[in-house]
C-alpha cells in the first residue's frame, strides 16, 4: 500500500447513507428470515461499542475456523443487498505488537451492522469512523478485553462516559463491577514516545480531577492499564513516559494509583481484582495512596519562563513543563553522529509543542511559537550546527542570481547539512528531498519538502523492538517536514537570518 504524508491531500471519502427506522426494520426483518441463529447479532453486539473487530475475535464468537467464518460474512452482507454492509472488511492488514503470524483480517462496522443496532434498541450506533492504524489497535484490544470478560462472566462496560463536576466527563476504555459493588477502571494504552507526553498529561490531569470528585467514591482509587506490548525494554520506555507525564502534577498528591501489565499476559490469564497472579507493574511507585513522596526527576530541570508564557491555562503549562524536561533530557549536547532512532523521537517531541493532537484546532492552527521556541532551543545547545546552517543558508548572499534551479538546490543544501551532522544522508532509507510544488500536490508553499521514511525499523532501537504502525512513520514524516520548512519559514525566529531567496 502507498502512503501518503500529510503534505499531500487525500481525496475526501463520502460516508455510507444513515439508514431511517423503515430501512433498518426491514433489514433486520431480512437477517433474522436469512439466519435465525442470530450469530450475526452475537458479532454486533460485540462490534458495537468499538466499532471493530478481526477474524480470530469473530471466530471466538461464531466457532468457526477462518474459510467458513469468511464466507459467513460474506453472506451477511450479501444478505444486505440494496443496503451498506453489516461489516466492512479493511482494505489492509495491521501488525498487532506481541502478535506473531500472518495479521488477522480486520471488519469495520458499516452503515447496515449500524442500522441493525440501532433497530435492535441501540439508538447511538454509527459506522466506524476510525480510519488510522493506532486507533484501530486501539479498538481492537478494547474488543479483546470486552470479550475475555464476556467469557469469565465479568460485568463490563467498555467506551462508556463518567459524568463529573458538572458538564465534564471521563470516557475510560473500560470500567469493571468487583466485589463489594466497587467499579475498576482499566485502561488499553500503547507504547508512548515523548512526542505522546502531552496526551498523557491531559489523560493523568483528568482523572487526577475524577478521583478527587464526589463522583468517585464507588470506584477504586486506581486505574489498570493495559499496554498493547510484550514486557521488556519498549514496556519499560513507555511506562518511563508515563512517569515523567506525573512531573506535571508533582505539586499535587495524587488521588489515584496506576497499575500496568502487558495487554497478552492480561489476556491469557485474566486478573479483574488484583487478587491473581499476574505481576502488575506500579508506575509511580508508591507505597500507598496517602503517601505524598514525589518521584525523582532523572535531572533538575527547571522550565525557563518564557516556554510557560505560551500556556494560556494550568493544563497548558504542565504540559509544557512536561514536554520540557523530555527535550532537556533528549536534546543532548553530546548526542552521536551516528544515525539513531533518538533523532526522530527529538524532532517529533519539537513538532509535539505546537500540533499534539490533545490541543483544539484553533490551538493548532495558531502560530507555532512553542515549536519554534524549542527547535531554537536545540540550535543553540549545538552551535557548531548552528554556524553550519547559517553558512549554507547564506552562501554567495548578494552575489546568487536565484531562480528555481537555483532555490531548490540552496533548500536541499540546507537540508544535508542538518542531516549531516545527526550521520544521515537524504537519499538513503530516509529520504527528504526539497521540490517546486506541482498543481496535483494540492495546496501549500511554492518551494517545498517531501519527508518519506521508507521502513518503520529506521524508528527501532534493536530488532527486538516491537515494529512501528504506518501512522508512527507519519507523524514523523509530517515532524521532520516541519522542521526543515521551518528552517526557511521562521529562519529570523530562529536566529538564523531571513535568507534573501525565501
Amino acid at each position: 500500500m502507498n502512503r501518503q504524508t500529510q503534505q499531500t491531500r487525500l481525496p475526501a471519502t463520502q460516508p455510507p447513507a444513515r439508514l431511517d427506522e423503515a430501512q433498518a426494520a426491514e433489514l433486520l426483518a431480512c437477517m433474522k428470515t436469512g439466519f435465525p441463529d442470530c450469530q450475526w447479532q452475537t458479532a454486533l453486539d460485540v462490534v458495537r461499542h468499538t466499532g471493530v473487530v478481526n477474524a480470530t475475535q469473530l471466530q471466538k464468537i461464531t466457532n468457526l475456523e477462518f474459510v467458513p467464518l469468511k464466507r459467513l460474512v460474506e453472506r451477511w452482507n450479501k444478505r444486505c443487498s440494496g443496503f451498506p454492509p453489516i461489516l466492512r472488511k479493511l482494505d489492509r492488514s495491521i501488525s498487532r505488537p506481541g502478535y506473531a503470524g500472518r495479521p488477522s483480517a480486520i471488519y469495520m462496522l458499516d452503515e447496515g451492522g449500524a442500522g441493525l443496532l440501532r433497530a435492535l434498541g441501540h439508538d447511538d450506533a454509527d459506522a466506524s469512523s476510525l480510519s488510522t492504524d493506532l486507533t484501530i489497535l486501539h479498538a481492537l484490544a478494547m474488543s479483546d478485553v470486552h470479550l475475555v470478560a464476556q467469557a469469565c462472566g465479568v460485568d463490563i462496560t467498555t467506551d462508556a462516559t463518567l459524568a463529573f463536576d458538572g458538564k465534564r466527563v471521563l470516557r475510560p476504555d473500560h470500567v469493571v463491577s468487583i466485589s463489594g459493588g466497587k467499579k475498576l477502571i482499566f485502561e488499553v494504552e500503547q507504547a508512548a514516545s515523548g512526542h505522546t507526553m502531552p496526551r498523557i498529561v491531559e489523560s493523568l490531569g483528568n482523572r487526577q480531577d475524577f478521583f478527587s470528585r464526589p463522583e468517585s467514591q464507588s470506584y477504586v482509587r486506581e486505574v489498570r492499564m493495559l499496554v498493547h506490548l510484550s514486557r521488556g525494554k519498549e514496556f519499560d520506555k513507555t511506562l518511563g513516559i508515563w512517569r515523567k507525564a506525573r512531573m506535571s502534577l508533582r505539586d499535587q498528591q495524587l488521588k489515584f494509583s496506576l497499575l500496568a501489565v502487558p495487554l497478552l499476559e492480561f489476556l491469557d490469564q485474566p486478573d479483574w481484582d488484583g487478587t491473581g497472579q499476574l505481576e502488575w507493574v506500579d508506575v509511580f511507585g508508591q507505597t500507598s495512596l496517602g503517601d505524598s513522596s514525589e518521584p525523582q526527576q532523572d535531572e533538575n530541570i527547571e522550565t525557563p519562563e518564557k516556554l510557560l508564557a505560551y500556556g494560556t491555562s494550568s493544563q497548558d503549562k504542565a504540559v509544557l513543563q512536561a514536554l520540557w524536561q523530555q527535550f532537556k533530557l533528549t536534546a543532548k549536547e553530546d548526542e552521536s553522529r551516528d544515525p539513531e532512532p533518538g533523532f526522530f523521537e527529538l524532532i517529533g517531541l519539537i513538532y509535539a509543542a505546537s500540533f499534539h493532537s490533545s490541543q483544539t484546532v484553533f490551538r493548532q492552527s495558531a502560530y507555532p511559537k512553542t515549536s519554534i521556541y524549542l527547535l531554537r532551543q536545540y540550535l543553540e545547545m549545538h552551535p557548531k550546527l548552528y554556524d553550519e546552517l547559517r553558512k549554507a543558508m547564506h552562501y554567495g548572499k548578494g552575489t546568487m542570481r536565484w531562480n528555481q534551479v537555483t532555490i531548490i538546490h540552496r533548500m536541499q543544501a540546507v537540508i544535508n547539512t542538518f542531516l549531516r551532522y545527526h550521520g544521515w544522508r537524504s537519499d538513503g532509507w530516509l529520504k527528504v528531498v526539497a521540490h517546486t510544488r506541482r498543481w496535483e500536490d494540492g495546496l501549500g508553499a511554492m518551494f517545498d519538502i517531501r519527508v518519506v521514511i521508507e521502513t518503520g525499523r529506521l524508528l527501532m532501537e534493536d530488532d527486538n523492538d516491537e515494529t512501528p504502525t504506518n501512522d508512527d512513520t507519519a507523524y514523523y514524516e509530517t515532524a521532520l517536514h516541519w522542521v526543515f520548512f521551518g528552517l526557511f519559514e521562521y529562519s529570523a525566529e530562529l536566529g538564523l537570518g531571513k535568507p534573501e531567496y525565501w
